[in-house]
């Protein structure tokens, strides 16, 4: 039987604007719960229009990162970052990272067209806009192809925020060519996806991606995901992750740890 190790990638401590967890907490609880791997992935946006913009202090999370490693050695504690990406931004995504020593980086969607995810997704709902969805994958190939990160961060993220589920959780099949690609090219530059368990608290009440879209990220060639619960609240820590495990063992999937695997 396949041996899973206990991940949880993708958690925000109050350095996030939106988190409340305090990092030695974070650390503690997930020693408690037996995680093996954990990281703390903070907010780094870099448009004005994202209230973390201005947030992000990278030798601060560095020094926190050493001092919870020397602090708490039974645990592996991995120096992450979620990443805001834009395609006209890539450059200057790029340069930030030049010189960083992240473990590994998770590039993530949260504006789209100059406005916060939310509220543009809100606006595909009410005013039936669903064409604009191309809009939101274009934005996916872009970040694959720029190379910048290890992990695509919770794709599929617009179906978050729609009253209309059964839609949202459908379209992806509209643009099934672009994602192909997007999955292809992910795999070609050494990327993965994740599987993000925050939408188990969400109106999907299921992870993103789906897990349609997870069969389909198999059947064009994806053999490695991680597993982040995305959390911000102490009550989020672990919403979700016996059932990513779950689908990683039914899709025969294996657990990325990316570990300095950032092509420069």
């Amino acid at each position: 039987m396949r041996s899973y190790p206990l991940i949880n990638l993708h958690i925000h401590s109050n350095l996030s604007f939106d988190s409340e967890l305090q990092p030695d907490w974070i650390v503690q609880e997930s020693i408690k719960l037996g995680f093996q791997y954990i990281s703390i992935t903070d907010h780094l946006d870099l448009n004005p229009n994202d209230p973390a913009y201005g947030d992000y202090d990278y030798e601060k999370s560095k020094e926190l990162v050493e001092r919870l490693r020397k602090e708490y050695p039974e645990i592996n504690i991995l120096f992450g970052v979620e990443i805001g990406f834009e395609s006209y931004r890539e450059e200057e995504i790029g340069e930030y990272l030049f010189d960083k020593e992240f473990d590994f980086c998770i590039g993530s969607i949260h504006i789209m067209e100059n406005m916060m995810i939310s509220k543009w997704s809100e606006m595909i709902d009410k005013e039936g806009l669903w064409e604009k969805i191309a809009l939101y994958y274009e934005q996916e190939l872009a970040l694959v192809r720029s190379g910048l990160f290890n992990v695509i961060g919770h794709f599929d993220y617009y179906k978050k925020y729609m009253e209309n589920q059964e839609r949202a959780k459908a379209i992806w099949r509209e643009h099934e060519k672009l994602i192909g690609e997007i999955f292809r090219t992910a795999l070609k530059n050494n990327m993965v996806l994740e599987i993000n368990t925050a939408g188990f608290r969400r109106k999907p009440k299921e992870q993103y991606p789906s897990f349609s879209l997870l069969k389909y990220y198999v059947e064009m060639g994806g053999k490695e995901v991680t597993i982040g619960s995305d959390a911000h609240k102490k009550d989020q820590l672990t919403v979700g992750i016996d059932e990513a495990y779950r689908i990683v063992k039914e899709l025969g999937l294996n657990i990325r740890v990316p570990l300095n695997v950032r092509k420069k």
